[in-house]
């Protein structure tokens, strides 16, 4: 019980700042996607770092997991890779690291 008010009102405060801050996003700053983002990271993909974190992963195919998003944005100190959720058509849910 506690465990899933905590999980919604977490999910709710997300949703809430997600849609404050979406009318303050200066959209002269979003980067657009590239063709094929996945190449941006597929170097990273075998490296010490990954499978020391990872135990008993796979690789996920192309469109294997349709609600994941993957967003690489270019800023002053260089490439940053950040994971989301896509949660309707337009909004994907992320780390908030991840949108400053």
């Amino acid at each position: 019980p506690k465990m899933t008010f905590l999980t919604v009102f977490t999910v709710i405060c997300a949703i809430t700042a997600a849609a404050t801050s979406a009318s303050q996003l200066n959209r002269s700053t979003v980067v657009r996607p590239q063709a094929n983002p996945a190449d941006a990271f597929q170097t990273k993909l075998h490296t010490t770092s990954f499978n020391e974190r990872i135990t008993n992963g796979e690789l996920a195919g192309r469109a294997q997991i349709p609600y994941q998003a993957g967003m690489l944005f270019y800023t002053t100190l260089g490439r940053v890779w950040c994971g989301g959720s896509i949660i309707s058509d337009r909004w994907v849910i992320t780390a908030a690291h991840c949108a400053d």
